[in-house]
């Protein structure tokens, strides 16, 4: 695991400059069976709401765990895990705050996550309990207080992977525009970083949760080399695969692409830019852009463009040849 891809993970429930990065815009929350209205199981001895520790609570304690993009959000159960592969999960409560900068997010402090058949580890950092999903099934997360007594369970499937792939991701360190250009035909500009998301799906197309570790994300990055292709290993659990990259000698024509997610505003607010050859889109292709104000900035390893109330045209150089296009005004598809 490169150190990027440990600090996309650590940072996602924190704020960097002026962009803030919430832990629940990424994570899948999902209410427990108790929670959910189902009430205190038969034979069970629950434990009473958790102590809120003189704050004032929103809503019923949930759980948040990892999911992978490109999925929908979870309802019912935690996003299904790659055999071999990791998840993690949490128990936490919502708080009331003024904080603008805080999401009011906290774990419940007495509570021990557990799975039968699921060997638990808690996370080298943070408060995450990462479980790993050795055999197919159906299992149980279950979370008790100090006395033993249950706070709330859910479901959580193993799911074998049939195909574990490469898709590249745009963004700083990867946080990041996900639903950009094509998913397959890219290329990479020689000596270029790509960031990439690992994506495993089962054979019916369901999108898994397949991390190497609790504290790990679905990123990676790698420096393209000077002559190629570019092989990328990508895994979940024991599915593995080599996604190869043809490398760009040249720039013929340009592609301009809206992001189709919503994370952070990005469809609404972003145009990206890429370079093209052969009919392929490019990442990391050097392009320099030209406002109609005379303003010069580069595009690399976000190759994304502020839209403004108006559109406007702008020209840019990629690999020695000039382009003109429209940047279209501020979307609403996000609501």
């Amino acid at each position: 695991m490169t150190w990027k891809k440990r600090v996309v993970s650590l940072i996602a429930c924190g704020w960097i400059g002026f962009v803030i990065l919430a832990c629940t815009d990424e994570d899948a929350m999902v209410t427990g069976d108790r929670y959910s209205g189902g009430g205190c199981p038969t034979g069970e001895s629950c434990a009473p709401p958790p102590d809120s520790g003189g704050g004032t609570t929103v809503g019923s304690p949930y759980f948040l765990a990892a999911q992978p993009p490109r999925r929908e959000p979870a309802e019912g159960e935690l996003p299904p895990v790659a055999t071999g592969a990791t998840t993690w999960v949490r128990f936490v409560q919502r708080y009331a705050t003024e904080s603008r900068f805080d999401d009011g997010v906290y774990d419940v402090v007495d509570a021990t996550l557990s799975a039968e058949g699921l060997p638990a580890e808690p996370a080298e950092y943070g408060s995450r309990v990462g479980l790993s999903g050795m055999e197919p099934g159906r299992y149980v997360v279950r979370v008790e207080n100090e006395e033993g007594e249950l706070y709330d369970q859910v479901d959580l499937r193993v799911v074998d992977a049939a195909r574990v792939t490469a898709r590249p991701a745009f963004g700083w360190l990867g946080l990041s525009v996900n639903g950009v250009g094509p998913d397959t035909g890219w290329r990479v500009w020689p000596g270029a970083e790509l960031f990439y998301l690992e994506e495993a799906t089962s054979s019916s197309g369901e999108v898994l949760v397949s991390l190497e570790g609790a504290n790990d994300s679905h990123y990676g990055d790698v420096i393209a080399p000077t002559v190629g292709p570019l092989e990328v290993e990508v895994r979940a659990g024991a599915t593995v695969s080599r996604v190869s990259f043809q490398l760009a000698t040249d720039v013929d024509s340009f592609a301009r692409y809206l992001p189709t997610e919503c994370t952070f505003g990005w469809a609404d607010s972003h145009m990206c830019l890429f370079g093209v050859q052969d009919g392929q889109p490019i990442v990391g292709a050097p392009i320099e852009v030209r406002e109609n104000d005379d303003t010069t900035y580069e595009l690399d390893e976000f190759p994304c463009i502020d839209r403004k109330e108006e559109s406007r045209e702008i020209s840019f150089t990629a690999a020695g040849r000039t382009f003109t296009t429209i940047v279209p005004p501020y979307g609403d598809s996000c609501g």
